[in-house]
């Protein structure tokens, strides 16, 4: 039978289906919006909420609480917000192009070209803040296309891929210890940004790439038939009259531009495309028009989490949220692993 001739499911389970996704993105949202309210109020100083809906009803801007708020507080979690949606949705659409649940972002070695190009700008101008979203987006968007111009040989396919991805990806991290060894000044905040972190963030620094992740996660959204035409393999692709290669390549460069945004203003913020896409199959189901937005949704509510934590776990401290990400990353991919080989 045809694959795109209409499903034979009988209509009151599509509508079952619809009412279950319907409860569970309504779930999300409201997660969503409760961590990102929190995490507007809670830190190293406590904001109250009524003083705070009181600042915005009067106009009352000058307080020390409303200038934490909307000056340090709000682009954190904007932040978190825009780079855990541009991860989750970068993953799934690696995770679909390469059909391999074990693939993101940060495997095929496009957040260590990123990093680099960040910590160059960083090492070389410290002062030039701004340059740094350029330099993420150069290193991992040049990543890729080094790691497929190897990867263009004849007979190699989406696992030398990976494997390609991953040497490069090793290379270029390497590159960047050596950048902070032989400039020492600037290896705090180039430590800092490998591990990943969204303190100090404004906006200044967040809306050169914001516009960027807005646009390509709106994009992806359009293209989830093409990532679901994608995911059946090159064969069945191939016979529905699919570019297979220019589609890939294309799919490959957006997810680059939305991890390298990511990055840019976050710091190197692991697991994030690996989790989200994984999590989002099993709830939601492979449909990339249901697994984007669950993705876009999980992830922003991933980094948020995890910021969220890394702020009040042990305060006064705080710890990056690369840190928090990392330690619930890890076993994750172990467990992930152990399964597949069953």
């Amino acid at each position: 039978m045809n694959i795109l001739q209409k499903s034979s499911t009988p209509k009151y389970l599509n509508k079952k289906r619809a009412g279950y996704s319907v409860i569970i993105f309504t779930v999300l949202a409201l997660l969503l919006l409760i961590c990102f309210v929190v995490s507007l109020l809670l830190g190293s100083t406590v904001i109250n909420p009524i003083f705070a809906v009181k600042s915005l009803w009067t106009g009352d801007f000058s307080s020390t609480d409303f200038k934490i708020l909307f000056y340090l507080r709000l682009p954190r979690a904007l932040g978190g917000l825009l780079a855990g949606s541009a991860l989750g949705v970068a993953g799934t659409i690696v995770q679909g192009v390469l059909a391999n649940p074990l693939a993101s972002p940060g495997t095929i070695g496009v957040n260590a070209g990123a990093g680099l190009g960040a910590v160059i700008l960083i090492a070389l101008f410290p002062s030039a803040v701004y340059l740094i979203p350029l330099g993420a987006f150069l290193g991992g968007v040049g990543a890729l296309l080094i790691i497929l111009a190897i990867n263009s040989k004849k007979g190699c396919g989406k696992i030398s891929l990976i494997l390609v991805g991953i040497a490069v990806g090793s290379t270029l991290t390497a590159a960047q210890s050596l950048i902070k060894s032989l400039f020492p000044d600037a290896a705090y905040d180039a430590t800092l940004f490998s591990v990943g972190t969204l303190s100090g963030l404004s906006f200044k620094s967040l809306f050169p790439s914001a516009y960027l992740i807005l646009g390509g996660v709106a994009l992806c959204f359009i293209l989830t038939r093409a990532l679901d035409l994608l995911s059946l393999g090159e064969a069945a692709a191939h016979s529905l009259g699919v570019r297979v290669k220019k589609l890939s390549f294309l799919m490959l460069l957006l997810a680059a531009i939305l991890a390298s945004c990511a990055v840019s203003f976050s710091g190197l913020l692991g697991f994030v495309g690996l989790i989200a896409p994984h999590i989002g199959r099993k709830i939601v189901g492979g449909k990339h028009s249901l697994l984007v937005p669950f993705c876009a949704l999980f992830g922003g509510f991933m980094v948020l989490l995890s910021d969220l934590l890394a702020r009040t776990l042990f305060t006064p401290y705080e710890i990056p949220v690369g840190i928090i990400l990392s330690f619930i990353g890890c076993p994750f991919f172990v467990l992930l692993i152990i399964s597949k080989r069953n």
